[in-house]
């Protein structure tokens, strides 16, 4: 039983973490207004210049690793504040961090 409940609740974390992921085009424009689509679907306001130096930081690193998929994810991390990561699925890529994006919780 307790098995049953841990699976069901990593399957709903999944679930929902991967509504605030896409994977990236390349193009800072496009994932710069992917990302501000999704910060305000989780009540965030974050300005197109910050949406465009992420997607800018985005395209980079798509740069980089051309041929391998590039997953972007926004959350809200333990501060209260708004973070993303670009992880590629390249096998000599790492692991990507959490960085900020600059912005304000909606009311």
């Amino acid at each position: 039983m307790k098995k049953m409940i841990l699976i069901t609740i990593v399957g709903l974390l999944t679930v929902v973490n991967a509504d605030n992921c896409f994977d990236a085009t390349g193009k800072a424009f496009k994932d710069a207004q992917t990302i501000r689509k999704i910060a305000g679907s989780m009540g965030w306001e974050i300005a197109k210049t910050t949406s465009i130096t992420a997607g800018t930081f985005i395209k980079g690193k798509k740069t980089l690793y051309p041929q391998d998929n590039l997953e972007v994810c926004l959350k809200e991390n333990s501060d209260n504040k708004l973070v993303f990561k670009a992880q590629s699925s390249a096998s000599d890529a790492g692991n990507a961090e959490w960085r900020p994006l600059l912005g304000q919780k909606k009311d």
